[in-house]
């Protein structure tokens, strides 16, 4: 795995910790919200580092544009559902 790889995996695994954290207040609900929200971020992180070539990038740069992907789709999987319900 490359540096940006790893970067990615960690970003995603912090918040999706959150998105599971803020999520919902059963325990085991928080928990299924949260690994499932894990793969979704990872699968998103890396496919915006393989789209951007992120990997050419010097280490900051690539630090900061995984942090923000991460916690851009983190936000939008936890308000997404407030947003639905205030349109519908």
């Amino acid at each position: 795995m490359t540096t940006a790889t790893n970067r990615g995996l960690v970003a995603a695994a912090v918040v999706a910790f959150g998105v599971g954290a803020l999520s919902l207040p059963n325990l085991l609900q928080s928990l299924i919200t949260a690994i499932s929200s894990f793969f979704l971020l990872l699968f998103m992180v890396l496919l915006s580092l393989w789209g951007f070539r992120v990997a050419r990038w010097s280490p900051l740069r690539q630090r900061i544009f995984t942090w923000a992907v991460a916690l851009g789709f983190g936000a939008f999987m936890v308000l997404f559902p407030f947003g639905l319900a205030r349109l519908l």
